[in-house]
């Protein structure tokens, strides 16, 4: 399930970064000191949560760690997105998977399953 779960949320933060950076447009693209940084940063962490996926599909031990940081550097970048741009939309899109994933990784039995894994 983290794998599924971290492959949807990389491709979705991927696509909002390249949005962001304005490599692809579609309708009203947000703008301001620092748009192309964020759209960076969020791209990046888009690439770590494939990188979970990977790990989650092929049960590696250290997934659920890389996901645990990974998922923090995915709040800090909704943090930089929100100020930097100003965009409500694309803050929310970059905040909503990493608080969903902290819970996920955080569930009593998925830690567990990690666990035995060691």
């Amino acid at each position: 399930m983290l794998g599924i779960i971290s492959f949807l949320g990389g491709i979705v933060l991927a696509f909002v970064g390249i949005v962001l950076m304005g490599v692809i447009i579609f309708g009203e693209v947000p703008t301001g000191n620092g748009a192309f940084l964020a759209g960076a940063i969020t791209f990046a962490v888009g690439l770590l949560y494939l990188a979970v996926a990977v790990g989650a599909w092929f049960n590696r031990p250290w997934a659920r760690t890389v996901g645990l940081a990974t998922a923090v550097l995915g709040l800090v970048a909704g943090v930089i997105t929100l100020v930097t741009t100003g965009a409500i939309v694309h803050g929310i899109a970059t905040f909503v998977f990493p608080i969903f994933l902290l819970w996920y990784l955080n569930r009593p039995k998925v830690k567990q399953a990690f666990l035995d894994q060691d």
